[in-house]
């Protein structure tokens, strides 16, 4: 089969080739300057998809520090340290500062609750404190109610001279008040080193750090006001328990006082949270113990023992423990001592008082059962005034015996005041 003949090609002329060569150049500028917008266009994408991404990045850790610190005050109802230490922290973390602090007003002053970096020159956490005045940062804060943002401190030192207790180096700082119905109680304060203002993102999370502390702090008010009234409640409804029973023992003996008083005596030491308690009565001569509730052993036989009583101004201790407990707290001008006590005897509080300069010249009456060995009287002499025998003595010779000491040492202090 014979091929086909392709019309002979028309030969160019030089201007045609040069057309040519001029439409194919301005293909190639096109393609070109398409291609530029292009790449801006995917860098543009790039740049955008990671600003999404950083935003998407910084709102996570925005929503998950606030809902740490929320989670905080869940779990510490009545305590605000954890919930100021997590928004510290938090403050400090997210808005990429220097230091961050929660400060706290107490009259006219601001005491430093939380902080994030190292403590300032004079005081740590809750014992740091400043005046609350419009020459520092969170002072202008509290008393005009608003947020203070200053891109550079030290250009303002002379509108905030009262820079105290910030290290040097301060420079971009913001402070944002804590308001409770348009009252200022506090600032959450950060500050940067460097001079770099905080941004809108940071400002609004600080504002709604502050809100939440100004929620925490109602939180644990209204708790604490809770359990007073549970406190109250309760101790209320032991007091009509405890009226309800001794009624019941008031209806169910009316020939025989004893159970009412022993009702008495328990109720009482129970709703007072003490060790033991007795009821007395007084018959117009003498003091009897009518009931006892929850004594040891030794309080019964120091009971025993002691009462009836005529009533009178001495104090009364059941062992030497007690009577030091007792002469620390009060002036006394003589004592008269049982030698068999418990806990501490009367030889041991002998010895004691003797040590004690301020005690030494005290004067001492043992009255006691005990046939005293020699041993007994050396230990005891020179260290008491008398040795009588419980029962040798009638009331009246001990009375006398005692008004003769005491004149004694009256006496005895006066010459010692006039030297």
């Amino acid at each position: 089969m014979s091929k086909r003949r392709q019309p002979p090609r028309t030969p160019q002329t030089k201007a045609e080739a040069l057309a040519r060569v001029a439409r194919l150049e301005r293909q190639v500028r096109t393609l070109k300057r398409q291609l530029a917008i292009s790449t801006h266009r995917a860098e543009d994408a790039v740049l955008e998809s990671d600003e999404r991404q950083r935003g998407l990045t910084g709102a996570l850790e925005q929503q998950a520090a606030t809902a740490e610190i929320l989670r905080v005050m869940s779990s510490s109802p009545t305590d605000l340290r954890p919930v100021f230490d997590a928004m510290a922290r938090s403050a400090g973390r997210l808005c990429e500062a220097h230091d961050a602090r929660v400060h706290l007003v107490e009259g006219d002053v601001l005491r430093m609750a939380a902080a994030l970096g190292p403590a300032p020159v004079g005081g740590a956490v809750g014992e740091f404190s400043f005046p609350l005045s419009r020459g520092s940062v969170n002072g202008r804060a509290i008393i005009e109610r608003r947020v203070v943002h200053l891109a550079d401190l030290q250009s303002e030192a002379e509108e905030f001279p009262a820079a105290i207790g910030l290290p040097r180096g301060q420079r971009t700082s913001l402070a944002v008040p804590l308001l409770r119905e348009g009252t200022a109680i506090g600032t959450i304060f950060v500050f940067r080193t460097e001079v770099r203002p905080f941004s809108d993102a940071q400002i609004a999370l600080l504002q709604t750090f502050a809100d939440q502390a100004v929620i925490a702090i109602e939180n644990v008010r209204l708790f604490k006001e809770l359990e007073a009234r549970n406190a109250d409640l309760t101790e209320a409804l032991e007091q009509q328990t405890a009226t309800a029973e001794i009624l019941r023992a008031i209806s169910g003996s009316t020939t025989d006082v004893q159970p009412v008083f022993e009702a008495i005596a328990e109720n009482a030491v129970r709703l007072s949270g003490a060790l033991f308690g007795s009821v007395q009565r007084f018959d117009g001569e003498l003091i009897h113990e009518a009931a006892l509730h929850n004594y040891s052993p030794a309080a019964l036989e120091f009971s025993r023992r002691n009462f009836p009583i005529r009533p009178s101004r001495q104090a009364f201790s059941e062992n030497g423990v007690a009577a030091l407990a007792r002469l620390r707290e009060r002036a006394v001008s003589l004592v008269l001592l049982d030698l068999m006590m418990p806990e501490m005897d009367g030889f041991e509080l002998v010895e004691e008082l003797r040590r004690q300069e301020v005690w030494r010249g005290l004067p001492i009456v043992v009255i006691t059962a005990r046939d005293l060995s020699p041993e007994d009287r050396a230990r005891l002499s020179g260290s008491v005034q008398r040795v009588l025998a419980k029962g040798g003595h009638g009331s009246e010779a001990l009375l006398s015996e005692v008004r003769e000491l005491l004149a004694r040492s009256t006496a005895r202090r006066g010459d010692l005041g006039r030297r």
